[in-house]
């Protein structure tokens, strides 16, 4: 957002906000019509590196943990006009970290988890939500680094046997 920076009356423009309990800083609410969405993690910056996006993990409910095959939705939110982008739906995600979503270089890079259920085996996409493209990546996820050239993490399927929460879901049979 070169030369355009978003300030708070852009935000309040398209974003309702939140006011109970008296926040000591501005807070707006960034999916009122459809709630249910998580950032990454607290060591990740949901926001793009233009500063004009945001990336959210939509959970596909709230009532219970994910089973083997789960879909839930990378979505993009413009902070500029509140519109809001479905970049994928995906079987790779967890209740912690939801699909490790990690922006790259540039607005153009945004790398998920996914998990092709045909053999329970892990993979990452890096997709250009604005081109509407995807690239099939060979390994997963969990962080990309700054440059968006490498990227880095461990065995996700086998987290979830001693950090439930933290990989992607697959049967239990097809733990490695």
């Amino acid at each position: 957002m070169e030369g355009n920076p978003l300030n708070m009356k852009t935000l309040d423009a398209v974003f309702p906000r939140y006011t109970e309990y008296s926040p000591k800083v501005p807070i707006w609410c960034l999916t009122p019509n459809r709630g249910g969405c998580i950032h990454r993690f607290f060591d990740t910056s949901p926001v793009s590196p233009s500063g004009r996006y945001v990336a959210l993990f939509r959970f596909p409910f709230e009532n219970r943990g994910p089973e083997p095959g789960d879909r839930g939705e990378v979505v993009v939110i413009d902070l500029e006009t509140g519109v809001e982008t479905s970049v994928a739906e995906t079987a790779g995600w967890e209740a912690q970290l939801g699909a490790n979503l990690n922006w790259g270089v540039d607005d153009h890079a945004l790398f998920f988890n996914d998990v092709d259920t045909a053999n329970w085996r892990p993979f990452s996409w890096k997709a250009d939500f604005l081109r509407g493209t995807r690239e099939r990546m060979e390994g997963t996820v969990y962080h990309a680094s700054p440059d968006g050239k490498w990227l880095i993490s461990s065995n996700l399927v086998n987290t979830g046997r001693t950090q439930p929460g933290y990989g992607v879901c697959v049967p239990r049979a097809d733990l490695r």
